[in-house]
């Protein structure tokens, strides 16, 4: 289960002290498990040292002649005499300072239940909510607590933030049914929770967005990025970068003209911004320009209509590749413009470690990590340049509105329907839909998860399984809003659709996180796969956990299907363990359950070979083979090919 903190610094700065700073720690499934108060002292410091570091960086990188991605006035002045042994000193002192400030008495309160209450394991978002300029310049991610909690990664947010609702769906009315629904055959032996649902089309959906809706093709991500002024960089890097990516639908603006921007924006629904070429934040850090040709340049002011209009349509990130990316950040918050994810560089950055930190994001995020570790490990991978492009992994920051769905890659192959390019209501249906909810006030929230939960599961018989991973986590950070009862059940779905994607270990994480939420059919999923990772012993705990929570929870019918399959894989995990006398009593069981049943056919035929009953065991074979016909599963598949291979070698007909 995902974990993330809410750090909340009140009023004050760096050289007064911090008086109110809070903590919102939860999860996934529970987002208000903590909360907690604490202040953080002056540190005066803090503030000399990063201003002596950023003006020893910048001579130093203009000492060596490196391209970077900013112009500098005439008026900038340089300094001809930098020291690198200097600088790495300024920069483990900078280090110790930033730790010594968190280390603090004050902070102590936050800091110790951090470690104590958080899974090092497990991934965690830590979102630092603050206005203060000097703040977010910080490199957080020298902070030590990030050394040992190594999904973990700090992004940046204002205290005002909030969620947009896409446009042509924020003002429809929804209706959904809720009913109970029988077990359904599923890829894993046991069954799928769904939840049927009667929905009744968004009015204000145009014809071309209701059939995008209806036939689910939103697998591409559709990606504007705009390759400004070029001088003295190869931005052209950029765009290889960009082509390479797995369902992509890429739009290049090289060196346009602000209507070019305007009219683009305005016209398509996109997915991602990106832009590459020179930028600064002037005045202080409060506005960005980015220099859209080798004449102009714009700052968010002067393009915030298409861009809300982006946003309306569905924008979910941003990315700034280039330098001084703060002030971006910055106004947009002024503009009130929530961009759910956005990346910049905090500083100057070469052009070289630009295109690094693209190359790495993009291959990790388009592989399907999450958007924090994606932007983690792409930092991380930037200090093997580190010799030649000193601090290249401290550029990187993240901004990131927590009330904003997750942001997940589709990596599953689409067709692309020209016909159906322009719009972009399907990809951003999930918070489309949550839109609709927000915008109606007495709207009935509940059903909402459910009714993305049987979306999801239409979507994965479908074998649309980047569409229904969406649609689950949707219901998932739903569910996690208000703590709803239908978390278990989607995590469980999420599972079965991790395994068929051959992801195990996130599935072995929804499984998990199942059984927290009380879903008793997760017990022999997970205890499955730790069969097949070889932990026989914890197999066993979780599959006599479940039998035993089977006979005390479930109705008959609904327990017997369940109890099958629990008696099945504890007969394969003692089969395993060389414990051949359990594994028979439990395979009796399940046999008795369903006869015709082919996994357990399969595995009592290698029982009696173990226990030397050669005919019993050619009789159970014949049976494995006779009964698998549907089989669905690796294992099981791999079973029925042992039959056949027994069966020949006896000269018996398949």
């Amino acid at each position: 289960m995902n974990q993330f903190v809410i750090l909340r610094v009140g009023a004050g700065n760096l050289q007064q002290g911090f008086p109110a700073v809070s903590a919102q720690i939860g999860t996934d499934a529970n987002p208000h498990q903590l909360q907690l108060t604490a202040s953080l002292p002056s540190a005066p410091e803090l503030t000399q040292l990063y201003r002596n570091w950023q003006f020893i960086y910048k001579a130093l990188y203009d000492r060596l002649g490196w391209r970077l991605r900013i112009s500098f006035q005439e008026s900038e002045g340089t300094v001809t005499q930098v020291s690198e042994v200097e600088f790495r000193e300024i920069c483990q002192e900078l280090k110790n300072k930033l730790n010594q400030w968190l280390h603090s008495e004050e902070f102590r309160p936050i800091y110790q239940r951090l470690r104590t209450h958080l899974a090092p394991d497990r991934e965690v978002q830590i979102i630092l909510e603050t206005d203060d300029i000097q703040l977010r310049q910080l490199p957080w991610h020298l902070w030590d607590f990030f050394q040992d909690y190594r999904q973990a990664e700090m992004a940046l947010s204002t205290p005002n933030r909030e969620l947009v609702p896409l446009r042509g769906i924020q003002n429809s009315k929804v209706k959904i049914q809720n009913a109970k629904v029988p077990w359904l055959p599923a890829t894993r032996e046991l069954v799928d929770y769904s939840i049927r649902a009667a929905v009744s089309p968004p009015p204000r959906l145009s014809q071309g967005n209701a059939e995008r809706l209806s036939q689910g093709n939103a697998e591409r991500i559709k990606i504007l990025a705009v390759l400004g002024n070029s001088e003295g960089i190869e931005v052209i890097e950029d765009r290889a970068v960009l082509e390479k990516l797995p369902n992509a639908e890429l739009t290049f603006l090289e060196e346009p003209q602000p209507k070019t921007i305007h009219d683009r924006l305005w016209r398509d629904n996109w997915d991602i911004f990106f832009f590459a070429g020179h930028s600064s934040s002037p005045a202080e850090g409060e506005i960005g320009r980015m220099e859209i040709n080798s004449s102009q340049s714009l700052s968010v002011g002067d393009w915030q209509n298409a861009l809300r209009h982006a946003i309306e349509g569905g924008l979910r990130l941003a990315i700034f590749n280039s330098c001084d990316g703060l002030g971006f950040v910055r106004e947009l918050e002024t503009l009130s413009l929530h961009i759910p994810q956005i990346i910049v560089m905090r500083e100057e950055v070469p052009d070289r470690v630009a295109q690094a930190f693209l190359t790495y994001f993009l291959e990790a995020f388009s592989r399907g990590e999450s958007f924090s570790i994606a932007v983690r490990e792409a930092r991380e991978r930037l200090q093997a340049i580190e010799d030649e492009f000193p601090c290249a992994s401290w550029l990187p920051a993240i901004c990131q509105n927590p009330a904003a769905p997750p942001f997940i890659w589709p990596t599953e192959p689409a067709p692309y329907s020209p016909r159906l390019a322009p719009t972009n209501i399907a990809r951003g249906m999930v918070a489309g839909i949550l839109g609709a909810c927000l915008a109606i006030v007495p709207f009935n929230f509940a059903p909402l998860p459910e009714f993305l939960n049987q979306l999801g599961l239409e979507a994965y018989h479908k074998k649309e399984l980047a569409k229904a991973e969406r649609l689950y986590q949707g219901s998932i950070w739903l569910n996690g809003l208000r703590r709803g009862e239908s978390y278990g059940k989607v995590q469980y779905n999420l599972g079965l659709l991790y395994e068929d994607r051959d992801r195990l270990d996130r599935a072995r994480q929804a499984y998990m996180r199942a059984i927290e939420k009380g879903v008793i059919q997760a017990y022999n999923n997970l205890g499955r796969l730790e069969i097949i990772a070889g932990d026989r012993e914890r197999a066993v705990q979780l599959l006599l956990a479940g039998l035993q929570k089977v006979e005390a929870e479930l109705p008959p019918l609904e327990g017997d299907a369940v109890k099958l399959s629990l008696h099945k894989n504890m007969g394969w995990a003692r089969l395993e363990q060389g414990r051949y006398e359990e594994a028979e009593t439990h395979l009796e069981e399940a046999i008795l359950l369903d006869y015709s049943r082919a996994a357990a056919r399969c595995l009592m035929a290698q029982v009696r070979e173990s226990q030397g009953q050669a005919e019993a065991a050619l009789s159970e074979w014949e049976l494995c083979l006779a009964y698998g016909f549907s089989t669905q599963s690796p294992e099981e598949d791999r079973w029925i090919g042992i039959a056949l291979e027994k069966l020949a070698s006896r000269g018996e007909e398949p």
